[in-house]
């Protein structure tokens, strides 16, 4: 379609696949100006869909469930990071809202094959993949890729479209609906909230994206060129981001060691014994071989390296990060590289979320250390604390589907005490169904609140307060304190909405760049000129509002905003949190940020604050 230069920045379509009937055509219902102006892309405007085409109380493995592919306006123009896709969708890990990124390049070349995005609906006969390039999309037979791990499935893939092919697979615990089963993008995971899942109940095994010669216009590409170099050269001043480059996500650990505020032994305690031998710097020394970057991207923060001697020998690892680390280190009480290093791999192999994986398994060992779980129940895994042959083996179950443990180690936590039941719902460490990552919110009390009320369940990053309570990124602010953190959440929760997730741009710029200059690329790039901060927060605030009236109308409400047992009412015995416990103050944060977000009790959005953000005649 003709795009004029209001519309820079996107290809102006969307691909629609209907599976059932094997109907392909380009839609462009959703690139209308009005649209883009208040839900810019990604995230905001996967919003937008989703409420639109999914009626409610659909089963999300049901097919009328939807999957949703969409780049933001900054995808695919060559600014910095600019590579992000997300994946949207009903979850099956909670029942609610799902929105899951990648960066790599298979987001940038879906739009240089023509399309901002992607919607798929139905469910397919027989496994199928897609496969996409400028001016051809064909759904092609998978049986023969159906069954074979992640890796298994890239090889096959390379071998008949070629190595440049940029391709996004399920592994097997996606194909038999695993509920912590994640999306790999050319080695990147879409992880969270069980996306695999949803590809699996449609017979997906794949999407495959050809490399294209399509270029992404913008509206003001002198503009953004010199805006894109300032950007450039204040992350090549940033000591954060150089330190992301050499380390990758695990730069924060030792930080977050050192303050006690990650959990171990699945919340019990804040302090790892012998957490020195899993920092980042042992990563370096004895398995790092080269970094690898994202599309457009000048930190390279992805860590590339394979063990070299052990029983996991050229094990490789690509892109170990931070909850990685944690959830298969310290929140199962390893202290071992090499197993952490064999997990992630398993993950990677088989298709599972490492967080969500890495928090099971350390709820599992905490029912066998209790006696709520047998030798016969874990089919014969010593199934405790420390243990880095235990966490491998399970991994590897859970991967495969094998056995009573694999099946309770790959379904989540929630699924896994309801199954073992005994008290253990106390300590099964989750928020909706997704699980809690790395933070103990009794360390940094404004993740409390973050964890309780984002909108796909447990999430460090929505937003991620330990910034300015553990790490002092801009500013050290009091961890402790209820006070001023609902403020914090919801501006925290409004940027990121937009700024990363519907933009295109990756997270991590958050931590050297401020907020106007990512505007500034935006405004350059589409021509919006959406005028300064206040309206830009608007925008994030009407995503955040269109997701939450999501979310009530499958049937959230404010009793589902809360955290576990044990972070409600068991404290640390020791170190920074003792004494600490939350239920007090996370009533307390609720309240007031239910108030300043414009929600009733129940935290449903108010009229007039759907009148106020234009979603009231939007959605009536």
């Amino acid at each position: 379609m003709q795009i004029n230069g209001y519309h820079r920045g996107y290809m102006g379509v969307f691909l629609r696949v209907n599976l059932n009937t094997k109907k392909i055509e380009v839609d462009n219902q959703y690139c209308q100006y009005d649209i883009l102006r208040q839900f810019l892309g990604g995230k905001g405007l996967g919003s937008y869909i989703l409420y639109n085409e999914l009626k409610a109380g659909v089963n999300p493995l049901n097919s009328e469930n939807k999957i949703i592919l969409l780049t933001g306006p900054l995808t695919g123009t060559g600014v910095v990071t600019g590579s992000r896709l997300c994946l949207v969708s009903k979850g099956p890990a909670t029942g609610y809202w799902l929105d899951t990124g990648t960066g790599g390049f298979f987001g940038s070349e879906l739009k240089k094959a023509g399309y901002d995005g992607l919607i798929l609906e139905g469910k397919a006969a027989e496994p199928v993949y897609l496969y996409i390039r400028e001016g051809e999309v064909r759904i092609l037979d998978a049986h023969r890729i159906w069954g074979l791990t992640i890796y298994e499935t890239f090889r096959a893939l390379k071998e008949i479209h070629g190595g440049k092919a940029h391709i996004g697979a399920i592994g097997p615990t996606g194909e038999r609906g695993a509920k912590i089963s994640s999306v790999i993008f050319d080695g990147r995971a879409s992880g969270r909230g069980g996306m695999g899942s949803v590809f699996g109940s449609k017979n997906v095994k794949a999407i495959v994206v050809e490399k294209g010669k399509g270029k992404v216009l913008t509206y003001d590409p002198e503009t953004l060129k010199v805006i894109n170099k300032e950007v450039q050269d204040i992350l090549l001043r940033s000591q954060v981001i150089k330190d992301m480059g050499n380390y990758g996500t695990a730069s924060v650990l030792p930080m977050i060691s050192e303050a006690e505020a990650w959990s171990v032994k699945n919340f019990q305690q804040g302090k790892l014994e012998g957490a020195e031998l899993i920092y980042p710097e042992v990563f370096k020394r004895q398995i790092w071989e080269k970094h690898t970057a994202c599309f457009a991207c000048p930190i390279h923060c992805a860590q590339v390296g394979k063990i070299s001697e052990g029983k996991w020998s050229e094990t490789e690892s690509e892109g170990l990060e931070f909850q990685t680390i944690w959830a298969f280190g310290p929140q199962c009480g390893v202290n071992d590289i090499n197993a952490i290093i064999r997990a992630d791999y398993l993950c990677d192999e088989y298709g599972l979320d490492t967080i969500s994986t890495g928090n099971t398994i350390g709820f599992l060992m905490e029912c066998f250390e209790r006696g709520l779980l047998s030798l016969s129940d874990t089919d014969g895994v010593e199934l405790r604390f420390g243990s880095g042959d235990a966490l491998v083996r399970t991994v590897e179950k859970a991967g495969k589907g094998e056995g009573n443990l694999g099946e309770l180690a790959s379904n989540g936590v929630r699924e896994a005490a309801r199954k073992i039941g005994q008290g253990s719902e106390n300590f099964a460490m989750h928020v909706k169904g997704l699980e809690i990552s790395a933070y103990d919110p009794r360390r940094a009390t404004g993740m409390a609140l973050s964890y309780a009320r984002a909108d796909r369940g447990a999430c460090h990053v929505r937003p991620g307060t330990h910034g300015v309570e553990i790490l002092g990124m801009p500013k050290l602010i009091d961890a402790f304190t209820d006070e001023g953190k609902p403020e914090v959440v919801k501006r925290g929760t409004e940027m990121g909405n937009i700024l990363w997730d519907s933009s295109g741009l990756c997270k991590f710029l958050a931590w050297g760049l401020a907020p106007q200059k990512a505007l500034d690329l935006i405004n350059a790039a589409t021509g919006f000129q959406i005028d300064g901060m206040k309206e830009f927060s608007r925008m994030g605030e009407r995503i955040n509002n269109m997701i939450r009236l999501f979310n009530v109308r499958e049937g959230m409400t404010a009793d589902d905003d809360t955290l576990p047992h044990r972070l409600l009412k068991e404290a640390h015995k020791e170190g920074p949190a003792a004494g600490r416990v939350l239920e007090e103050k996370l009533i307390k944060m609720k309240k007031k940020y239910y108030e300043i977000c414009g929600w009733d009790e129940n935290g449903v959005p108010k009229e007039d604050k759907l009148r106020e953000l234009g979603l009231y005649d939007l959605l009536h």
